[in-house]
């Protein structure tokens, strides 16, 4: 229990050092490790999004946590961009 605690503090501690690094406007909400691997939940403005990895390394490697944070940046900016009324 302590091992998957402890794995999960350093992904979590991970990301969050990624998003802010990368100056994202979205969080991390929440971040589990689960049969299927991590799910991680990503908060912006009223809009959540997430994702699943059974891949550890994706948060070992810079370039692979890039790759998905840059994903979560593209989905968000989509929703949100769909989200908002048209300026007058």
């Amino acid at each position: 229990m302590n091992r998957e605690r402890d794995r999960e503090a350093d992904a979590r501690q991970r990301v969050e050092a990624a998003i802010v690094r990368r100056s994202d406007a979205f969080t991390l909400s929440h971040l589990a490790w689960g049969d299927g691997g991590y799910t991680l939940k990503f908060s912006q403005d009223i809009v959540d999004l997430v994702r699943t990895t059974a891949d550890e390394g994706v948060f070992q490697d810079e370039a692979r946590l890039n790759s998905l944070l840059d994903g979560v940046r593209n989905d968000f900016a989509s929703l949100l961009r769909r989200s908002r009324p048209p300026a007058p």
